[in-house]
């Protein structure tokens, strides 16, 4: 399934989620078709596949993490990044153990990640719940959420304490896991807030749930303002609610950049070309070296005659050649591609992807039959 989101009016994002083999490898082809008015030009005559290439970008990212909160919170499951966290930091602690800071990162981020895409999930079902009126299903899901959530953040917070009293002020380790504390504190806020308001119709039903939720947001939002986090609106300052959407999606930047794969563009498609380009010169030099060895060995050499077929020579060594290269410019997507990128884990260094993009300028006419009706 492709999910196509219209960003602007020059901006199209096409979405679409590939599985990772574990054994063997396999290839999928996506055909875009791209429709412009004849007003705008866009057609081989006026673009170059240089050109058009340039507009287009291909990006890898892992999807976010699919853990519970149940599988987050329980101690023997080696995969949750809490669980690992709590490993890491007692051996930085206890001087037990190397664990790599950017291993730290990474597990930050996850843990940002998973709790994000957790909240988003509970968020949905609480809302399924109250338009169906499943009331004491509801009941049950939002006593879990301050539970757990509650338990996730005093294990963490116990984590961040003990890493500003191993490390100083300012120090780079203490500074991710305190964004880490207040990217997840602001999904935690929110979420209990946009659960709260979809208790709107079932307040009467559900008045103590609701006040939980509440209380649970602005215990978030306390904290946020104890711990002189940047995510706080502050009174008489018109400008503190966009510095908080931005600290937010600051936040959510760093927070998802674990996700996203290194890419690596191939030089392969520009070396053939190359080569194919010097191929095209060559030929068209040997037509021109063998008129000259013609015109030297039947005409007088500087004569009339003499002038006249190395002239012609070149004007024809100077259209085979353009020929040539047109022809093999052609020819080299159909070998290889126009543009080849692998996409590389940035924890582990292993390609993990590669992706092939051949652009064909051509008129509607030219199109396949389906894709025209």
């Amino acid at each position: 399934m492709i999910d196509v989101r219209v960003h602007s009016s020059r901006h199209l994002e096409t979405k679409i989620t590939y599985p990772i083999s574990e054994h063997t490898s396999y290839d999928r082809d996506v055909n875009y078709y791209i429709f412009t008015p004849a007003q705008l030009h866009v057609s081989a005559g006026f673009i170059s596949d240089e050109a058009m290439l340039r507009k287009f970008q291909a990006h890898a990212r892992y999807s976010s993490p699919e853990i519970t909160l149940d599988e987050l919170l329980d101690k023997g499951n080696r995969t949750s990044p809490l669980v690992l966290l709590e490993s890491y930091t007692q051996q930085r602690v206890e001087r037990s153990g190397d664990v790599a800071d950017t291993i730290f990162m990474h597990e930050l981020q996850t843990l940002s990640n998973s709790f994000r895409h957790e909240s988003g999930i509970i968020l949905s079902e609480c809302r399924e719940l109250a338009k169906e009126n499943k009331l004491d299903e509801l009941r049950g899901l939002l006593q879990d959420w301050y539970k757990e959530t509650g338990y996730a953040m005093e294990r963490f917070r116990a984590l961040l304490k003990m890493m500003r009293v191993h490390y100083p002020t300012g120090n780079r380790m203490v500074t991710a896991f305190e964004w880490a504390d207040e990217a997840i504190s602001l999904v935690v806020e929110s979420t209990s807030l946009e659960m709260y308001l979809s208790l709107e119709p079932l307040f009467g039903e559900l008045q103590e749930s609701a006040y939980n939720l509440l209380r649970h947001s602005r215990a978030e939002l306390g904290y946020r303002r104890e711990q002189k986090y940047e995510s706080v609106v502050s009174k008489g300052n018109r400008y503190s609610t966009e510095a908080v959407a931005y600290r937010s999606g600051v936040l959510k930047k760093w927070t998802q950049s674990v996700l996203y794969l290194t890419p690596v563009h191939s030089k392969a498609p520009q070396r053939v070309a190359g080569v194919l380009a010097g191929t095209a010169a060559a030929i068209a030099m040997t037509f021109a070296t063998l008129a000259a060895i013609f015109a030297e060995t039947f005409f007088l050499k500087n004569s009339m005659q003499w002038a006249l077929l190395v002239i012609l020579a070149y004007v024809f060594k100077d259209r085979i050649k353009e020929g040539l290269r047109a022809l093999f410019s052609r020819v080299v997507p159909r070998l290889l591609a126009d543009q080849i990128s692998s996409f590389i884990s940035p924890r582990t260094g292993k390609r993990l992807s590669r992706t092939k993009v051949v652009i064909h300028i051509k008129k509607a006419s030219d199109m396949p039959p389906e894709i025209q009706d």
